[in-house]
């Protein structure tokens, strides 16, 4: 798909940009709406509620008089008769079409530069655009967005600079060839699901600006060997390290005080963990399937322990359950093959032992 270099340079600076007005007065927003510039409108791509289809027809009608392709034409004609309803595909389709490829500088061999000025990588920018190897962003980007380089296939190489403080939700999702990733200390979010199944990522560095791992965040990365998560980071989010088959070890700091469910299951090369006292409970298949898991270090701060929360853990042969701990759940410990005992305190009451907890062949220890 071809567009004009005119548009292109017209609107780098602010084809990124989105501007909520969902607050806006009516009349104030109308006005807006028909005096609008392929800028404005574009940077407009966000509007929410009732406002949302008068703005998308004006980039509809913007799409037919900037840029020379049939197809965008019947679409986004198609959509404008449809006054009756907001057309998604033709706003994603319109905003790609403004955060396309050939809006980037092109370096050759498959390497592209985002051009200076521009803020915002907008949601689906480049998702799908398989013949990216490697991608250049400037320090003027602040949020790269929803989806923005999803499914680059051949992306390789990465360079995020200092000035991004956002990752947004799947950026860089199924970049399967992507090997590593260093994120700037600028960054204070990693969005869900933002490197899931990267598959070739070996490495990732987590700056201490980030506060929390989002759900999914690394999800099936099957070739990452380790991760150090900082100090600053206080939740890890529910399948945040799922299926990282490769994982052979990882570092939870103090600041952690809680691990959504199944943020570790089936690391099967992970071979030991420690919990910090920070955390007080072990959430629902957190460490279910970590094969390869030896031991574990269960702190005196958690109180419960959820079900199948260290499931099929097939080489953990011994656990001490903490004085703490006042609730264990259903199969919490089910399918451990080689788990010869447990050591439990005597204050444990076995009414609040669920059903299956342990294996029948474990031997439990009552302590005093």
């Amino acid at each position: 798909m071809d567009g004009t270099v005119e548009l292109g340079a017209k609107i780098a600076e602010v084809a990124f940009v989105g501007v909520n007005i969902d607050d806006m007065p009516a009349e104030m927003l109308h006005e807006i709406i028909n005096n609008a510039t392929p800028e404005s409108a574009f940077s407009l791509s966000r509007t929410g509620r009732r406002y949302r289809q008068a703005v998308n027809q004006k980039k509809n009608k913007i799409c037919e008089q900037y840029l020379d392709d049939d197809d965008i034409k019947d679409i986004c004609t198609e959509s404008n008769k449809a006054a009756h309803k907001w057309c998604r595909k033709t706003s994603n389709l319109c905003s790609k079409v403004i955060a396309g490829l050939f809006q980037l500088d092109d370096l050759g061999n498959d390497v592209y530069r985002i051009p200076d000025g521009v803020v915002v990588i907008a949601m689906n920018a480049f998702e799908n655009e398989h013949e990216i190897r490697q991608i250049i962003i400037p320090d003027s980007v602040t949020v790269i967005g929803f989806r923005a380089f999803r499914n680059c296939t051949r992306l390789a190489s990465v360079t995020i600079p200092r000035s991004v403080t956002e990752i947004k939700a799947g950026a860089f999702a199924f970049c399967e060839n992507l090997t590593s990733a260093t994120i700037p200390d600028s960054v204070t979010e990693i969005g869900h699901w933002a490197f899931s199944r990267c598959t070739s990522l070996t490495s990732v560095t987590i700056p201490d600006s980030v506060t929390i791992i989002q759900k999914y965040a690394f999800h099936e990365c099957e070739s990452l060997t380790s991760v150090t998560i900082p100090n600053s980071v206080t939740g890890i989010g529910h399948d945040a390290f799922n299926g990282c088959t490769s994982l052979t070890s990882v570092t939870i700091p103090d600041s952690v005080t809680e691990i959504g469910n199944w943020a570790f299951y089936g690391c099967t090369s992970l071979t030991s963990i420690t919990i910090p006292d920070s955390v007080a409970k072990i959430e629902e298949n957190v460490f279910g399937s970590c094969t390869s898991l030896t031991s574990v270090t269960i702190p005196d701060s958690v109180t419960g322990i959820g079900g199948f929360a260290f499931g099929y853990c097939t080489s953990l042969t011994s656990v001490t359950i903490p004085i703490s701990v006042t609730e264990i759940g259903d199969w919490a410990f089910y399918g451990c093959t080689n788990l010869a005992s447990v050591s439990i305190p005597g204050s444990l009451s076995p009414e609040v032992i669920e059903a299956n907890a342990f294996p029948e062949h474990t031997t439990i220890i009552q302590r005093n």
